[in-house]
């Protein structure tokens, strides 16, 4: 079992429902790692790509454009081929008190076979589950539970969703 040791003290709500999880996941983990010399009160506006009309949010655009601006800021990102390895990532990352973020299937959209992910930090891990902030308010997290075996299964049924996204520990200016 492990848990991030501070996570229930960031509050971070996404501004943007329906466009802006990536950028508020990274405003999340910034926040967590309390990296300053960053504008937060513009961060997620700023960068949601899809919002701003300047393509998709994914973990690597995203990321990209941080670093552009922020160049202390190294979010990283990796896919994984095997959804087993992606879990003992995510553990390891915990572990270490490392946030990181997860990518998961959300609901099919009105388009034949296409998938809306949703980008959340993990916050608690063990064998069977893990938790994650699904949402936040001004007043706090609202979390949810995702079983291990269904994290595998959407790995492995779905085109998608199988990367992570993380903020190494760093000294900070």
């Amino acid at each position: 079992m492990a848990e991030l040791s501070h996570w229930q003290k960031i509050i971070v709500p996404q501004r943007k429902k329906d466009t802006g999880c990536v950028p508020t996941g990274f405003e999340w983990l910034i926040r967590y790692q309390d990296i300053k010399g960053i504008d937060l009160a513009n961060f997620q506006d700023e960068f949601d790509r899809t919002a701003q009309k300047r393509g998709d949010n994914s973990f690597d655009s995203v990321a990209t454009e941080v670093k552009q601006k922020y160049s202390h800021v190294s979010i990283q990102v990796k896919g994984f081929d095997k959804a087993e390895d992606k879990i003992a990532s995510i553990k390891d990352f915990i572990t270490k008190d490392i946030p990181c973020l997860l990518s998961f299937p959300t609901y099919v959209t009105l388009c034949p076979c296409s998938l809306c992910f949703h980008m959340v930090p993990v916050v608690f891990i063990d064998d069977t589950k893990m938790k994650i902030i699904c949402d936040a308010d001004k007043d706090g997290n609202q979390t949810c539970d995702l079983l291990i075996n269904n994290v595998i299964c959407w790995h492995n049924i779905f085109k998608g969703g199988n990367d992570i996204a993380w903020l190494p520990k760093t000294v900070h200016p």
